[in-house]
This record gives structure tokens, sequence and C-alpha cells, in this order.
């Protein structure tokens, strides 16, 4: 599993806290590092889209990143390669809790992450 708490942190304010109904969805992504011991490696990371696409929220590790998804794609090398990029609506993120027992991640290519594994 990865460090940190960005799989429980944005799956549970999808799941629990998110007032707005079905607006956000859960992405489960492979970002490439921009310092430290992740710099310039591919990770597992989760965060929250708006539906329409433009909005990314990451509530990470007592976070609260929001702007624009453009943006936030392009600083963590995001792309949308098959096994890379997943989004959840908030219903099938719940089955998937149930289904694994725990968070996530649970369908991204492990062979791709490069550490945190």
């Amino acid at each position: 599993m990865a460090n940190g708490d960005c799989f429980e942190a944005n799956a549970r304010w999808l799941v629990f806290f998110n007032i707005e109904g079905d607006d956000w969805l859960l992405v489960h992504g492979m970002p490439v590092g921009t310092g430290g011991e992740v710099e310039g490696k591919r990770f597992a990371h989760a965060w929250l889209e708006s539906r329409d696409g433009k909005t990314v929220l990451d509530l990470s590790n007592g976070g609260e990143v929001k702007g624009r998804r453009d943006l936030y794609y392009k600083a963590g090398t995001i792309t949308e390669e098959k096994g890379m990029l997943i989004r959840y609506e908030r219903a099938e993120v719940r089955k998937k809790i149930v289904e694994f027992g725990h968070w996530g991640y649970w369908e991204l290519d492990k062979a791709k992450i490069e550490i945190g594994e």
C-alpha cells in the first residue's frame, strides 16, 4: 500500500461527507513525484475530480488542494494511459471498499508503480 492517506481521505469525503451529490468522482492515478524520495518516479495516488472535468480536489494528509484539473495533471505529469488512471463513481467506491476491504488503490497497474508499493 502507498504512504500517506490519499486513498482513505479522498474516498471517505466522497462517500460520507460530500454534500454536493454526485458532482465528484474519485480518481486513482500515477503522478510523477516532484521532490523527495518520489522525485521523478511514478507512484499511486488518489484525488477527486469534478464530474465536468474542470476541477481537482485533493484532501491528502490533512490538506485541501483545489484547482484546475489541467494544471494538476501537468504538474504531476499525469496521463490517461490504461491502468494508470481510473475514475470511480460514488456507488462504485462503496462497492470497491467492501470488495477489497480497504480504501484503495484497487485496479491500478502495479507493474507501472515505481515507488511506494
